[in-house]
């Protein structure tokens, strides 16, 4: 489960990032879907943190906590995005979920670079790092 959870963290990222796109197209009238992917990106935020959850990784890592933060920003952010986005959302507050967005990136980034794979060493790997030091 911990070799899921870098590759889930990057399609969400890079969804993040299509969002960023496709919200600027949608607010100079081109439709890219912003509402479509916006719930895939719902549906797969939420679906990381019970994944980090049952893969285990250690407390130190923090891991757990930014999939969390990652889950519960997302549900947020969707939640402004599609019920205070209203007439175009130029004067109201739906544009608060940009900056939401922008929190979201970096947790995802965050869980991008902490959640390696724990990888046994070898007792010969283990010597030469307690030797390194």
């Amino acid at each position: 489960m911990q070799k899921a959870v870098r590759p889930l963290a990057g399609v969400i990222f890079l969804l993040i990032l299509w969002q960023g796109a496709s919200g600027a197209k949608a607010f100079s009238g081109q439709n890219w879907s912003h509402g479509h992917s916006a719930d895939l990106l719902l549906f797969l935020a939420i679906s990381i943190a019970p994944i980090t959850i049952k893969a285990d990784f250690p407390r130190e890592t923090k891991v757990i906590p930014h999939a969390s933060a990652l889950s519960i920003i997302s549900i947020i952010t969707w939640s402004v995005g599609s019920y205070l986005m209203t007439d175009g959302g130029t004067a109201d507050w739906g544009w608060l979920h940009v900056p939401l967005a922008l929190a979201m990136s970096g947790h995802c980034f965050a869980l991008i670079l902490l959640a390696r794979p724990r990888v046994e060493m070898s007792e010969e790997e283990k010597k030469a790092e307690a030797w390194s030091y």
